[in-house]
């Protein structure tokens, strides 16, 4: 068995990328399989980690090979799976990085709607509209300004209400249609953070958008203490290890915002971080 796994291990490391039958399960006397837990990535982020085996995302999981598919069931956690198989892997008890969370929550604004709202967490009040007849209530239901969104956060920014003209053409937009009230923010901050811990924050602009990259801010200062203690518990009551997360302060409260797939490229006052080389650190330090 030793024997065994001290070759599977040395074609590992004989390099970053998947050769076609490469990597596989040697069989010892007797028949059985020696099994070794690997880390897996499928999406190619992780190319130059050493530590990583990357298969490439294939259309089924039918396109892998047995022996693919053998590392795919005894990998230690599959990294990068892509939103095509996370539900796959999680059905199957199988780890991912990230989260399932993590995928689906910055991929629907109306997930988030419903999460902050069990939750009970202080955020601006958001309703959801399905349908000619319910968009109909929207006037009745929200005092102009308010901002009307796309279920999806990456199809653009919120359209800010301010007017009856402005809102004609809006129902025919969306499908279903988000909207959220506008609270007068004292101060905006958006955190990014990788396994629970806080790369970076930014201080946004006002009205800024998604598309702001704001202003670095330093962690240790004593006023942004509070948010990223709150922050840190929010990712890991909900399992969220990838995530940007978008601060609004009002009221004397922080309130959520919303929820976004963090930057490759994170700028902190010091300097900027690779998220998928941090990552690769991460891996090879064991933390993931």
């Amino acid at each position: 068995m030793i024997r065994c796994c001290v070759l599977l291990l040395s074609k590992l490391h004989e390099s970053t990328h998947f050769i076609e039958n490469k990597y596989v399960s040697s069989r010892i006397e007797g028949g059985s399989t020696c099994k070794m837990s690997v880390h897996i990535a499928l999406a190619p982020f992780l190319l130059d980690c050493r530590s990583v085996l990357t298969l490439g995302v294939r259309p089924c999981i039918g396109d892998y090979s047995p022996a693919e598919r053998e590392l795919l069931r005894n990998a230690r956690r599959i990294l990068f799976p892509t939103p095509r198989f996370l539900d796959v892997f999680e059905a199957a008890s199988i780890s991912t990085f990230p989260s399932p969370a993590s995928y689906r929550y910055p991929r629907s604004r109306v997930l988030q709607a419903l999460l902050f709202q069990v939750l009970g967490w202080p955020s601006a009040r958001t309703r959801i509209y399905f349908g000619k007849h319910q968009k109909g209530r929207v006037l009745r239901d929200f005092q102009i300004p308010f901002d009307a969104l796309s279920p999806r956060p990456r199809s653009g920014e919120p359209h800010r209400i301010e007017s009856l003209s402005d809102f004609e053409s809006i129902p025919d937009l969306f499908n279903p249609l988000v909207i959220r009230e506008v609270l007068p923010w004292d101060d905006q901050i958006r955190v990014t953070a990788v396994q629970h811990e806080c790369l970076a924050a930014h201080r946004l602009t006002a009205g800024g958008g998604r598309s702001d990259p704001g202003h670095p801010v330093v962690l240790s200062a004593a006023e942004v203490a509070p948010l990223l203690k709150l922050n840190r518990k929010l990712t890991r009551l909900i399992h969220l290890d990838d995530i940007s997360i978008e601060w609004g302060y009002c009221g004397g409260q922080w309130h959520l915002i919303e929820m976004t797939s963090p930057p490759l490229h994170i700028r902190t006052c010091e300097h900027s971080i690779n998220r998928h080389s941090y990552i690769c650190g991460l891996v090879g330090r064991g933390i993931l």
